[in-house]
């Protein structure tokens, strides 16, 4: 404990700055060749932070405006950093005063009181504190699966920090004199000064994992999802099918299959435009899934096909579905442009029993004759295979 105590202050910030460039640099080259939303953020705040405190190295040798107002204008700056890092990856709109306020602050109070560092300590701790809780608050309030790893890491390097530059303002505030300067060894400046490697360094394997599991459920979502609709693409469609057919069959239940394609969608996309046309299937998709019952699989099947999966359902209730959703599309209109599309679907229905052996390619094969027996017979329309 002695030996942390009264290790070389000026040592402390040189492994700071070791670290913070260090830790700059590795996001700099794991982002290069990928862009991902808020690591620029994160970069810069590394290196702030590392120029910060290679400028505290120098205090007493270089200009006070440059190591004690500049530095930690750059300080505060870097904790904005952070902030506008989150904001940005977790899609937060930002408060202006969050990021304008805390440099105004250290701004004024370091240019006026440039000659006493008890005000100057205690501002910059409760100023650095609160800007840590605003991302504690931030972090803890995330509950989507990217920050699953990430949180309870990011939250304790976070809760570290703010004790410590809370604890530190609180003694200076008590103790006028108890700590002289930012390189006073008093056994408290050195803890916390000590203390906040840590702290940075869960805070940076926090923000790793929090981009590692971002990348992993993006890659998850473009393995399984159609890139435009966002729902189900073919392979993950026909995968969770058959796992359904498999639960019918145990259980001898019947299970109906959709599926639909739009009418003359090459008019729409040739009229329109293909931009158009892409919005014409989400329009789609959005009425399919208000239309659809929760426990239903569905998805897109290729171009303008879809497929749904109606579990425990005989024919005249995947039917009744099928008119249901066929009736909204022809309903809605979508206005693109100032121009008005119209949309109708042709849509076939398969229907087999748990006991008949069901399988994924005889169904989607009768579906797809009912579906062309649909536009036979003049489209905007529905039609069910004949069951075997």
């Amino acid at each position: 404990m002695d030996t942390i105590l009264t290790l070389d202050i000026k040592t402390i910030f040189f492994t700071q700055v070791t670290i913070n460039l260090f830790l700059g640099l590795a996001l700099w080259f794991s982002s290069l060749g990928r862009y991902q939303k808020g690591l620029n953020y994160f970069i810069g705040l590394f290196i702030a932070q590392s120029v910060t405190q290679f400028l505290y190295i120098f205090r007493g040798i270089l200009p006070d405006l440059v190591t004690i107002v500049l530095a930690n204008v750059l300080l505060i700056g870097s904790y904005n950093l952070g902030y506008l890092g989150y904001c940005q990856f977790f899609n937060r709109k930002v408060n202006k005063w969050f990021v304008i306020l805390p440099i105004a602050i250290i701004l004024v109070v370091f240019s006026v009181y440039i000659d006493n560092f008890t005000v100057r300590a205690i501002t910059l701790g409760l100023v650095s504190a609160a800007q840590y809780l605003i991302q504690f608050v931030m972090v803890l309030s995330i509950k989507e699966n990217a920050v699953r790893r990430s949180k309870p890491i990011l939250l304790f390097g976070y809760g570290l920090i703010i004790v410590l530059f809370t604890a530190r303002a609180v003694f200076i505030l008590s103790n006028p004199g108890g700590i002289r300067s930012l390189l006073d060894p008093m056994w408290l400046n050195t803890l916390t000064l000590f203390a906040s490697i840590p702290s940075i360094l869960f805070i940076a394997l926090g923000v790793l994992l929090l981009i590692s599991d971002r990348l992993l459920e993006e890659n998850r979502e473009l393995a399984t999802r159609d890139s435009l609709t966002h729902i189900f693409n073919r392979r993950t469609f026909s995968d969770l099918a058959v796992r359904e057919l498999a639960r019918a069959q145990r259980n001898n239940h019947e299970t109906s299959l959709l599926m639909l394609d739009i009418d003359h969608f090459k008019v729409v996309n040739d009229t329109f435009g293909h931009p158009a046309g892409d919005q014409a299937l989400i329009h789609l998709v959005k009425i399919m899934k208000e239309t659809v019952r929760m426990q239903d699989l569905y998805g897109r099947w290729g171009g303008e096909e879809f497929v749904i999966l109606l579990a425990e359902t005989d024919s005249e209730e995947a039917r009744q579905i099928a008119e249901r959703l066929r009736q909204r599309i022809a309903d809605s209109t979508l206005v693109i442009n100032n121009q008005t599309i119209k949309m109708t679907v042709s849509i076939g229905i398969a229907t087999v029993t748990g006991s008949n052996s069901p399988r994924l390619e005889c169904m989607l094969e009768q579906a797809d004759k009912a579906m062309y027996d649909a536009k036979h017979a003049g489209r905007n329309c529905v039609k069910i295979a004949p069951v075997n």
